[in-house]
């Protein structure tokens, strides 16, 4: 999960818990304020009654004939001593009834309906017995206060999610210049490091942020630049010398004696070795033009089966040579958009190194599928295998895993190999296990979709 919506999930569920406190307590308060509201009016209902029947300046109940109680209260007077209604206005019987309960409210349940009770005393005797009451009630209308509550809750509701979606919204733009850099990352990634981070005018911290990555930006363009203008001049200032040398080594060991065998040695380690040196240089130059952009691949409809087949035969030689059997699994009729001789040169190196790494009297399989929109092309040998060690550093330029075992390979090939791939938009991956072989599978999309691909191991 992204952090904006860690944040926002953490931000909405505190504003949750929030609101859910605020509810609790405020339906709490709701409640005990509509009793003690509720407590106030049967009082001065009850004490507007009692002036009404009690005869002044007396202790004495004197009910006016004719007298009502005001219709908007219930209640009913009532003589405690033998139990008759003195007046009424509710029209039920159990207003008269006791038990009879004084200082405080308190509720009675008549079927479905709760009525909140209050018996106010009005005759004492000599005894201090109560023997007259004002008993007033009112109804408690749960719904009311439940609609209240239903109203605090969707009210809470509607509230978390315009602050949720707010504080999301505001959370959004605060991590956009984040996003941002994130995005021109993945650019630089792929090769575009004239890329610069979008910088704000406001001076808060993604802009110090953005300004701080931009410096480094221009300072590793520029050493990278430098880099690859150094290898570049470098391969072509010694191509010359070193074709000089081939040409003198050869020419010293066609005209050395026979006789002289350390002269003829060292001339044929001077023609290897500057062979050597100038593959390196070339490949050196080719990989230096793909890192500059430009290598401009030459795009056109090519039979990768045709293709494979006319790589093995090329290779057939070699691997009998070591006994090596080359066998080809083909897909037929499958074309794909692509530079021919680049591919090419991509299977050609990855079927020497699997014939030179691969066991005598084993084989290197060539299988070539078709999935969707894609070829897929797997390069297997059962040959020595490759250390996990080793592994994630196939595709770097002149990494060998074991440097004292071969010096025949320049250590550019894979490197090349991955730079063509991905020059095409397509995906070459490596697997491998020490002792039982190594696997290469590439991936090329029939329509042509450079700048794009992936190697992995």
């Amino acid at each position: 999960m992204s952090i904006k919506k860690k944040v926002t999930v953490w931000y909405g569920m505190l504003i949750a818990v929030l609101l859910l406190l605020s509810v609790t307590v405020a339906g709490m308060q709701i409640r005990k304020s509509a009793a003690l509201s509720g407590q106030e009016s049967l009082l001065t209902s009850a004490k507007k009654i009692a002036a009404d029947v009690t005869e002044a300046g007396s202790e004495k109940v004197k009910v006016p004939e004719g007298y009502v109680i005001d219709p908007d209260i219930t209640a009913s007077v009532i003589n405690t001593s033998n139990g008759k209604v003195l007046a009424d206005s509710s029209g039920m019987d159990w207003m008269s009834a006791g038990p009879y309960r004084f200082n405080s409210p308190w509720s009675y349940k008549d079927g479905s309906e709760e009525w909140l009770v209050y018996d106010y005393a009005l005759v004492t005797d000599e005894n201090h017995k109560i023997t007259a009451i004002v008993r007033v009630c009112m109804k408690e209308d749960s719904r009311k206060f439940r609609n209240i509550l239903l109203a605090l809750i969707a009210g809470s509701g509607l509230f978390l999610v315009i602050a949720v979606w707010g504080g999301f919204l505001i959370l959004s733009k605060a991590l956009r210049p984040l996003e941002d850099m994130t995005k021109t990352a993945e650019m630089i990634e792929k090769g575009d490091l004239s890329r610069r981070i979008s910088v704000s005018a406001r001076e808060d911290e993604t802009a110090s942020l953005g300004k701080a990555l931009n410096s480094m930006l221009d300072r590793l363009e520029n050493a990278i630049r430098k880099e690859r203008q150094f290898s570049s001049d470098a391969s072509h200032e010694l191509k010359t010398p070193v074709a000089v040398m081939m040409n003198a080594g050869e020419q010293l060991l066609r005209h050395a004696d026979p006789s002289d065998r350390e002269l003829s040695e060292a001339a044929r380690m001077v023609v290897q070795e500057s062979g050597r040196m100038n593959r390196i240089i070339t490949q050196l130059l080719i990989l230096t033009r793909g890192d500059n952009g430009k290598q401009h691949p030459e795009i056109e409809m090519i039979d990768l089966n045709e293709l494979l087949k006319d790589v093995a035969e090329d290779q057939q030689e070699r691997a009998g040579s070591r006994r090596i059997r080359l066998e080809l699994e083909t897909c037929s009729g499958l074309k794909i958009e692509a530079d021919q001789t680049m591919i090419t040169q991509v299977f050609m190196n990855l079927i020497e190194n699997a014939l030179k790494y691969g066991k005598e009297g084993g084989y290197v399989r060539i299988a070539l599928t078709e999935k969707e929109n894609e070829a897929e092309v797997r390069v297997e040998d059962n040959g020595i295998g490759i250390s996990g060690e080793d592994l994630p550093h196939v595709f770097e330029r002149f990494y060998r895993a074991d440097r004292s075992r071969d010096r025949s390979g320049t250590g550019l090939g894979l490197s090349i190999t991955e730079q063509i791939i991905r020059l095409h938009g397509g995906k070459i991956r490596a697997e491998s296990r020490p002792g039982e072989g190594t696997v290469f599978t590439v991936t090329l999309n029939k329509k042509y979709a450079g700048g794009n691909g992936t190697a992995e191991t």
